[in-house]
């Protein structure tokens, strides 16, 4: 299941026409000090992200800027 979320994230990520991206993980619940289990991977997998991305044999001569947030707290819109 892991494997499947980073060969999704990353090959998304690649085939996006973008120079800049944003990965946004709202309330997780948790710290991520704390993280344990499947939060802990899934942010393993986050973490990897900017390595795979400017692996030279996969970005086709063109970086992109990445950014990952991680919420562990309720995420408020504007006018909510």
């Amino acid at each position: 299941m892991w494997d499947a979320l980073d060969d999704s994230l990353r090959s998304g990520l690649h085939a996006l026409d973008a120079l800049h991206v944003v990965v946004l993980r709202p309330d997780t619940g948790r710290p991520v000090a704390r993280a344990d289990g499947d939060h802990a991977i899934a942010l393993d997998v986050l973490r990897d992200l900017p390595v795979s991305l400017a692996d030279p044999r996969y970005d086709a001569g063109r970086r992109t800027e990445l950014s990952v947030y991680v919420a562990s707290a309720p995420l408020r819109t504007v006018g909510s």
